[in-house]
């Protein structure tokens, strides 16, 4: 969570500074004296000057959205029997699948033409559905699978941040293009649960026998977060008569370099700490592509549609289990995977 409140107090500077700039370059410009010249800044003022010039020429456009819609996600990890992914090379494989989940957004955008732009979101989600399955095998390659358990995975919550700097270049009077490479630091967490178990493929001596189980209600808790580079390409033109005045339009790619965390609860697991069973750490990468529309009714308000695709994994990392009687044991984790749709409608002001 200090990421988080560290990424808004960062991103809080940075807009707080913008605007600043942008109020400056409304004053008046100096009186003339009796020659006719104007008097010249001090020294140590003449870069705010400068600033305040460009801002005022350019005009500053600050956005502020909020937007809701629906989002499905799947998750699925999978660690090996040794720390050297060995005996078997997969032990163990979860799935969160078909994550169904409620999301509201609140997205700010404040752009300085030839200047700087700066962009961020906050979106929280609730999961509505969704499934999750436990496999474990005795065999490499995903054979000899000795026990299965099909389970609800359809509670828990997510939450993103995002935040970017750039330079925004533009070309085009009538229609405008403009060009926004940006630099940023993310946060993503994914809050997921386990209940309502059913086993599926029972071995005797290894297993529950197959059917429900009461008292499940294991816990995973996953974070992604890192800095990123990408790049954002706009489109506006103004529309002549009718409802819509101008048309706004976006495509977005990031590139992510992400540190990966998690830690686990797992409740019927008696031979295991709790809360605190096992954790996850490893390096990884994720991948996110977005695009949208605004439709602005007047020269103030927008309603605004937008998708984004997420896909994210990690490299090998490290499995660690904690046991109830204070011991510790590492094992290789394998990968993570991470894919998210979105889409949501929402409205946008102007300032």
């Amino acid at each position: 969570m200090r990421h988080v409140l560290l990424l808004i107090l960062l991103a809080g500077c940075l807009a707080a500074t913008a605007p600043a700039a942008a109020i400056g370059g409304q004053h008046q410009d100096p009186v003339p004296d009796a020659q006719g010249s104007r008097p010249q800044p001090p020294e140590g003022g003449r870069t705010l000057a400068v600033v305040q010039e460009r801002t005022e020429r350019a005009g500053a456009i600050l956005d502020l959205g909020l937007a809701g819609g629906l989002r499905t996600d799947r998750l699925d990890w999978n660690i090996a029997g040794d720390s050297r992914g060995q005996n078997p090379d997969v032990v163990s494989e979860l799935q969160w699948r078909d994550l169904e989940i409620g999301q509201v957004k609140l997205s700010s955008k404040l752009t300085l033409p030839r200047l700087l732009h700066l962009r961020g979101s906050f979106g929280y989600g609730w999961i509505v559905n969704g499934d999750n399955r436990d496999s474990d095998y005795l065999g490499d390659n995903r054979t000899l699978e000795y026990s299965r358990t099909d389970n609800d995975g359809g509670q828990g919550s997510v939450y993103d941040f995002s935040g970017a700097a750039g330079y925004p270049f533009e070309f085009g009077r009538e229609i405008v293009i403009a060009l926004r490479p940006l630099i940023g630091y993310s946060y993503h967490s994914q809050n997921l649960t386990i209940t309502d178990g059913r086993q599926t493929i029972a071995t005797p001596g290894l297993t529950p026998e197959a059917g429900p189980f009461p008292g499940l209600d294991s816990h995973y808790d996953a974070r992604w977060y890192g800095p990123w580079v990408g790049a954002e390409v706009g489109v506006e033109a103004a529309v002549p008569g009718g409802v819509i005045q101008r048309v706004e339009g976006f495509f977005a790619f990031e590139v992510h370099r992400v540190d990966y965390r998690a830690q686990a609860d797992w409740n019927l697991r008696q031979d295991l700490a709790q809360p605190n069973s096992f954790r996850h750490r490893a390096d990884g990468t994720g991948y996110v592509l977005s695009g949208g529309i605004s439709l602005f009714v007047d020269s103030h308000w927008a309603l605004t549609t937008e998708v984004t695709y997420q896909d994210w994994s990690t490299q090998q990392g490290r499995h660690r289990a904690y046991f109830a009687d204070g011991d510790t044991a590492d094992t290789q984790l394998n990968e993570v995977n991470w894919r998210s749709v979105a889409l949501s409608v929402g409205v946008a002001c102007r300032f």
